[in-house]
């Protein structure tokens, strides 16, 4: 059995549309699979700062999907995750 994973807060997104993006993707992967998402994180507006910062920042959110994808595995399910992030 598959557990789709999404992650919805801000990682180290710098352009606007990249969470609405993989929440398409995930609507359309829950359609497919025919399961729902377990939804991570809380949509923030883009920002230009470093790696540093923004992993920081993203470091709850992070360990939310680490935990998930966890879980999955060692229940046996088969993890399948959509993330959003930008260059």
């Amino acid at each position: 059995m598959h557990k789709l994973i999404v992650s919805q807060g801000r990682i180290a997104d710098r352009k606007a549309g990249t969470i609405e993006g993989a929440a398409c993707t995930a609507k359309a992967l829950e359609g497919i699979l025919s399961i729902a998402g377990t939804y991570i994180g809380q949509p923030s507006p883009p920002e230009c700062d470093d790696w540093c910062e923004s992993l920081l920042k993203a470091k709850p959110v992070l360990n939310q999907l680490a935990e998930e994808l966890s879980a999955a595995i060692e229940a046996g399910e088969q993890p399948v995750m959509v993330a959003n992030t930008c260059p």
